[in-house]
């Protein structure tokens, strides 16, 4: 329909009315009535323009209360999109009512929808967005740290021996530097060689520190056992004795030590190291032992062994051995001896003993 064909006062059966884009657009179901034209100043409707949007609907349309119906269209749609906004006639419109308040009141929805329906759909966009960004996106895998190496506590090189004290299963010793005696040290068993220093019978002193047996005896030049000089039971031990008393067998080459694992040492001096009897009126000791008399006159002793355990006396003078007492076991035991030329005194005993001259 052409907008030359709405210049007429007869009352027109439209179809719904299609308003040009570049005009007010009026209430919905709006109908021209007859006579009505546009308002100049909406301009022209684009060329060739349908008015109706279906020549089939040819239903009577009356006009709508609250719009003009004389010949400039004065549309009231601007009251129903501003509210508060004057009519043509400087007053506010009349509230429409029934029907047409209905019809009315579609824009309006309308335009609500417009609004609120794109809001929507964005409030849903960043909320989806947010799950993902916040709560379902992949977790970021982090490479664990490297575990450090730990570092070896240094240990402490062992200390010496306090003493000097050898390895266990060494031998070490010899003559000393001025030649007056020899001295070795040991652990456990062992054939020790040894250095005398004179030919006939030595001075030696043998110690043991440990637990178990402790064992020395003589050996000659073929390694054959010659005498036994201690054989002891019960731990540590001390002692002197006289090495190569007897020359008949050939004189000593070694020591053959036998111990249960303690430390020992002993100690090869010249007969003259022997202890004297001669300067003092007392002579006390504990276990094994040997003293000198230096005289040619004779002197009594009273000897004294107060513990039950074995006690034996024996003189050597003049290439004489002679055994006065032999592992006697008495208790609190007192016995008398006569010294009348130079002599050795040999005394074994696991206790205390003295010698007093009468």
């Amino acid at each position: 329909m052409k907008i030359a064909a709405l210049n007429h006062h007869d009352e027109m059966k439209l179809g719904s009315f299609n308003c040009p884009p570049n005009w007010p657009q009026p209430p919905v179901g709006w109908q021209p009535p007859a006579g009505w034209q546009p308002d100049p100043a909406w301009g022209p409707a684009p060329a060739g323009w349908q008015f109706n949007n279906s020549e089939l609907d040819q239903t009577t349309v009356p006009p709508l209360v609250g719009y003009s119906t004389g010949d400039v269209y004065q549309p009231t749609t601007a009251s129903r999109l501003h509210p508060d906004a004057p009519d043509a006639h400087g007053g506010l419109p009349e509230e429409p009512t029934g029907a047409t308040a209905a019809a009315i009141k579609k824009p309006r929805a309308s335009k609500w929808l417009a609004w609120t329906l794109p809001t929507v759909a964005l409030l849903v966009v960043a909320t989806l967005f947010g799950i993902y960004a916040f709560g379902m996106a992949p977790p970021v895998t982090t490479a664990p740290a490297p575990v450090p190496t730990p570092t070896p506590t240094p240990t402490r090189p062992p200390l010496p021996t306090p003493g000097g004290s050898p390895t266990p299963g060494t031998v070490t010793g010899g003559l000393s530097p001025d030649k007056t005696y020899s001295e070795y040290k040991g652990t456990g068993n062992a054939d020790v060689t040894i250095v005398k220093l004179k030919a006939g019978p030595n001075l030696i002193t043998l110690n043991y520190r440990g637990t178990g047996t402790f064992k020395a005896a003589q050996l000659n030049a073929e390694e054959e056992n010659t005498r036994t000089l201690v054989n002891v039971t019960g731990g540590n031990h001390t002692g002197k004795y006289l090495l190569d008393l007897w020359q008949e067998d050939g004189e000593s080459k070694a020591i053959r030590i036998k111990s249960s694992g303690g430390a020992w040492n002993f100690k090869i001096q010249h007969l003259t190291d022997v202890r004297d009897i001669s300067d003092v009126k007392t002579y006390e000791g504990r276990g094994d032992d040997v003293l000198y008399y230096p005289f040619n006159v004779g002197t009594e002793f009273l000897v004294r062994h107060p513990s039950d355990g074995p006690f034996s006396i024996s003189l050597l003078s003049d290439g004489n051995y002679d055994t006065l007492l032999s592992d006697e076991k008495e208790e609190f035991l007192t016995y008398h001896i006569s010294l009348k030329s130079r002599t050795f005194v040999v005394i074994k005993s696991d206790g205390a003993w003295s010698m007093n001259p009468k």
